[in-house]
């Protein structure tokens, strides 16, 4: 859209045409006046004047027809020339307006209907061009959004800007969200508005999802008893603390803030040299963990269990330096309680070796009679209560009849309790409840949750109709949570994870086995026995305790069976557990 400035081209074409004529004036009046005084005065008679007067007139008609042909002919070209230029500079000018990849319009300032539309407004509103320049600026806004934009399109007469962010309708009924940027423009001798419109839809919901995701990280880590703190990698400064540090340490996050090193100044004086220094850490270690004391501004001693992790980028960079700080004192009071406990009665076992016998033999009676003399007066409540339930069944409501329910739960539970103790004290151990169990709906179960939970994965399980084997229910499903659990957790890189069970019955012996297509681990050298929280993968690239296939190994011990593992790395893990076939093994 060209804007047309006609009334300043006309004032520069009539002053040029004013000093044209004034300039043709003088040089004709002095060609004249000083012509016909130098003929005068060369004439040698009255005839040979009227003779020069003659070709002295038409020598000035000749020049100056020579100089008007030059004048119009120069000012032709000039004038062609502005037209060719004024053509491509408006073509050009439309060529932008139409191939904008931006949606733009012109719209009257007056009517609000459309004067132009572009290719991509008509692709983003779904309209054809013919209907959009049939409706106008006010069709593409809801309805209870064109006050507001009435108002901002008003406001623009006296200047250019943007309104913000406006609701946008399109043909289909959906709402968009656009960022639109109006100038004030002038276009076939009537004041419009050229409008250009940005959807933001996309942005705008994701900005709301991190001011969100920001809210609850706050909420979070305001309700965790914990201190966490992010700095730099110089530890120089302190780039976030959380709420905690006034409950553990006394003092309010911003002086934490201004003075990075106020940790420190709080630690206990005997224990200064029990701080780890994260910075000194040897090659390949990322975390380091140390316990130790700090002083209150109040004087109060607190115990601190101290965990720092450096975080790197892609490259191994570190960029960051994260830690937690746990107020431990309650723990270390037990400890020490604890310890205190079992020094004493180390030391009353020494002095009392020689009745030892005796004093079980005295423990075991008082457990019996204990147990006999608790469940007496638990009998009682409970022939109490099925007694108040036949006499006044009718008179109570539904929420005493609950409470009857409850006391009569409660004292059979307390029942079994003392029951299972006393079990407990004279069997030493409680035996596995072998039976043969079907852990197939169980399997599936597991893994329908974990799809639910991850709908994104892509997963190839295979499953056999029916997995029977003779176990504790209870323990084996536990030791399935964990294979199941690894084989989704560390197939989480690949594009198409790919899990499968299978069993297989030996002579004496049923093999469980979980196969995948994950990250594995190097196994070779691991033997039979797994180490408690023994990792085989960085703690940046998967999360775990290390306590998962130590847990089954137990499992597999307490049956009786075995654990074997098998894996290489980037091809997969094969993870096995061989029970025994019938409970006389």
């Amino acid at each position: 859209m060209r804007d047309v400035r006609v009334d300043g081209h006309l004032g520069i074409a009539l002053r040029a045409a004013l000093w044209v004529g004034l300039a043709y004036f003088l040089m004709g009046s002095f060609w004249i006046l000083f012509s016909d005084m130098q003929v005068v005065t060369a004439s040698p008679s009255a005839e040979w004047l009227v003779t020069a007067q003659r070709f002295k007139g038409l020598g000035y008609v000749a020049v100056t027809t020579a100089a008007l042909v030059f004048l119009v002919y120069r000012w032709h070209r000039r004038v062609l020339g502005l037209e060719d230029r004024a053509q491509r500079s408006d073509l050009r000018v439309q060529d932008l307006f139409e191939h904008h990849p931006q949606p733009m319009w012109v719209y009257e300032l007056q009517t609000y209907r459309f004067l132009r539309v572009n290719h991509a407004a008509v692709v983003a509103y779904g309209y054809s061009e013919a209907e959009v320049l049939a409706m106008s600026a006010l069709d593409i806004r809801p309805r209870e959004d064109v006050a507001s934009f009435r108002a901002a399109a008003q406001g623009h007469l006296i200047g250019p800007g943007s309104p913000g962010v406006f609701r946008q309708r399109r043909k289909d009924g959906s709402t968009m969200l656009a960022r639109i940027s109006e100038h004030v423009v002038e276009l076939e001798g009537v004041q419009a508005m050229l409008a250009m419109a940005e959807d933001v839809t996309e942005a705008v919901g994701l900005q709301d999802a991190v001011s969100r995701q920001q809210r609850q990280f706050e909420q979070l880590h305001r309700s965790l008893a914990e201190v966490l703190w992010i700095a730099p990698p110089d530890l120089r400064s302190v780039s976030y603390v959380s709420p905690a540090f006034e409950q553990v340490y006394g003092r309010r996050p911003a002086e934490l803030l201004a003075n990075p090193d106020l940790w420190r100044q709080a630690v206990h004086p005997e224990d200064v040299d029990q701080v780890a220094n994260v910075l000194a850490l040897p090659p390949g270690q990322d975390s380091v963990q140390c316990e130790y004391r700090i002083v209150r501004p109040d004087g109060s001693v607190r115990w601190i269990e101290d965990r720092k992790q450096l975080i790197r980028d892609t490259s191994g960079a570190v960029v960051l330096i994260g830690g937690i700080a746990e107020d431990i004192t309650a723990r270390m009071e037990r400890n020490e309680a604890r310890d205190a406990l079992n020094q004493r009665l180390a030391s009353l076992v020494a002095e009392r070796t020689a009745d030892l016998q005796q004093a079980n033999i005295e423990l075991e009676a008082f457990s019996g009679t204990a147990a006999h003399d608790l469940k007496s007066p638990l009998n009682g409540i409970v022939g109490m209560a099925g007694l108040l339930r036949l006499k006044a069944a009718s008179k109570l409501d539904e929420t005493e009849q609950r409470y009857l329910d409850l006391v009569e739960r409660s004292a059979r539970n307390m029942a079994t309790l003392i029951d299972d103790l006393l079990s407990l004290s004279r069997a030493g151990s409680v035996e596995l409840q072998g039976q043969l169990v079907d852990l197939a709906p169980f399997v599936r179960a597991q893994l329908d949750q974990m799809k639910t939970l991850e709908p994104a994965r892509q997963a190839e399980v295979v499953v056999p109709d029916r997995l029977e084997m003779f176990c504790d229910e209870g323990l084996m499903y536990s030791v399935l949570q964990n294979f199941i659990g690894n084989a989704w957790k560390f197939t989480g890189e690949k594009a198409v994870a790919h899990i499968e069970l299978s069993l297989e019955h030996e002579a004496d012996r049923s093999v469980l086995t979980v196969s995948d297509n994950g990250a594995g681990f190097d196994a070779s050298g691991m033997g039979e026995l797994l180490r408690p929280f023994q990792r085989f993968h960085a703690p940046s690239r998967f999360q775990g305790t290390g306590l998962g296939l130590v847990t089954c190994q137990r499992i597999a011990h307490r049956h009786g069976g075995l654990l074997m593992v098998a894996s290489t790395p980037g091809v997969g893990t094969r993870v096995s557990i061989a029970l025994p076939r019938s409970s006389a093994a």
